[in-house]
């Protein structure tokens, strides 16, 4: 007299069941082929082995050109860090009173209102608000202004019930090629997708 019991209602419906099986075969299939390839890693500081944690990466730094600078932490005025581009031959008081574009960067947690009033305060001693983010609407806690570092500076002093996290000299990136010769050969052959018609 086996008594059969009800089977308990799935969380998951068919289609659900159906994706996840056709995922897991996906996931299966690429570490099918990955294990089956030889090892991406090679030369002699490479072991044998055929662990996917194993891929030799290259190395990428950054490096500045003497006319760009680098972005460097320069000092801290109470808790706050300041990140400033340095440039070889030039020494940063001699920046003091050359106005530029600065991202304040307010504590997590902070919001529109936070920002509104630091703004207004910032305003008061003739930094000029230029963007303010929104992280009440999940964005980014950050105030850009533009005035003078010796300003920037006072105010940072002067306010440090604000709980900044940093202050960063806003600068012009680019992103750093794997091979800087490979780029003109390569972006000579590019092709158009037929947009030069």
């Amino acid at each position: 007299l086996a008594r059969t019991l009800p089977h308990p209602p799935s969380i998951f419906t068919i289609s659900d069941r159906v994706e996840m099986a056709g995922y897991l075969m996906f996931v299966s299939a690429t570490l099918a082929l990955a294990l089956a390839e030889q090892p991406s890693c090679l030369g002699s500081g490479c072991p044998s082995s055929k662990s996917l944690l194993q891929v030799k990466q290259p190395v990428v730094t950054a490096k500045g050109s003497p006319e760009h600078g680098v972005l460097r932490k320069t000092m801290s005025v109470g808790k706050v860090p300041f990140y400033e581009k340095v440039v070889p031959g030039v020494e940063l008081e001699q920046l003091d009173e050359v106005s530029g574009t600065w991202n304040v960067m307010m504590p997590k947690g902070s919001t529109d209102a936070d920002l509104a009033s630091a703004s207004e305060a910032m305003s008061a001693v003739g930094l000029t608000p230029v963007f303010t983010g929104h992280p009440s609407e999940h964005g980014v806690p950050v105030i850009i202004v533009y005035g003078t570092r010796s300003s920037l500076v006072q105010f940072v002093h002067e306010h440090p019930d604000l709980d900044l996290s940093s202050v960063e000299q806003d600068m012009e990136v680019s992103a750093i090629p794997d091979d800087p010769h490979s780029v003109d050969a390569a972006s000579e052959g590019a092709a158009s997708w037929g947009l030069d018609r």
